[in-house]
């Protein structure tokens, strides 16, 4: 078992030093996220996270992880976030199975969330609104490309006008601050960064799942992007 997993991790490695460089020039193709801020129509912003918000991406990791031989400790598990917990390994082994995933092909191949399709078209099509999206997914120039070609493909290419991917949560706020006291609504599932977008003055709105169920905070909680139209449209009318 340990000498598959060591096959996997040389062969991602090797993976990663071919494409690094496709991936850095293809990005060219790609507003540039590293751009200080400068939006003429701000009201029709809506900053969003990515992953267990617009994107399936744990499911898509656990099912990864179970073909490369890693069991998770315990099937009644939804309600634990951290991917340490979910396996029983350490925190560097985690970290480094997270980035192997989504450096890998895998990565741009991400279902929508529940009801994300429909009504995250309808805020771009029928009312106008564009998503700059702050995932912490890691900063390899092939994961922004993976991201941002998943996000095309299941959104459409105008919907998602600004990509910035961050090395963790930690790093979401500077990008953050540049939307700060503009009452843009942030959509989060990860609670301590919908708590720093309210103290940024944003408007936070939580996706529930079952391990952000426990945490309370200043937002508002949703279970599907009907709920998060209906609020976004109210709000314009």
């Amino acid at each position: 078992m340990m000498s598959g997993k060591m096959t996997l991790v040389t062969k991602i490695e090797n993976f990663r030093v071919d494409v690094t460089s496709v991936a850095r020039n293809q990005l060219k193709n790609y507003p540039d996220s590293t751009k200080r801020l400068t939006i003429n129509n701000m009201e029709k912003v809506i900053l969003a996270d990515v992953d267990g918000c617009m994107l399936l991406w744990k499911s898509a990791f656990m099912n990864w992880m179970s073909r490369h031989g890693y069991e998770r400790k315990n099937k009644d598990d939804s309600d634990i976030y951290e991917i340490e917990d979910l396996y029983g390994i350490s925190k560097e082994r985690s970290d480094e199975m997270v980035d192997f995933f989504n450096e890998s092909i895998h990565m741009g191949q991400l279902p929508p969330l529940r009801d994300a399709i429909k009504y995250v078209r309808k805020l771009h099509e029928e009312h106008g609104f564009v998503f700059h999206c702050i995932t912490a997914v890691g900063t390899h120039p092939l994961v922004h490309k993976l991201r941002q070609e998943n996000l095309n493909r299941v959104f459409g290419d105008s919907v998602v006008e600004r990509l910035v991917c961050t090395a963790s949560s930690k790093d979401k706020e500077p990008i953050l601050r540049e939307y700060k006291d503009s009452g843009l609504f942030w959509i989060e599932d990860k609670v301590s960064n919908a708590i720093m977008g309210a103290e940024l003055g944003l408007k936070p709105i939580v996706i529930n799942h079952d391990y952000n169920l426990k945490y309370e905070g200043d937002f508002i909680r949703v279970n599907k992007w009907k709920e998060i139209y209906d609020i976004v449209v109210d709000q314009a009318l």
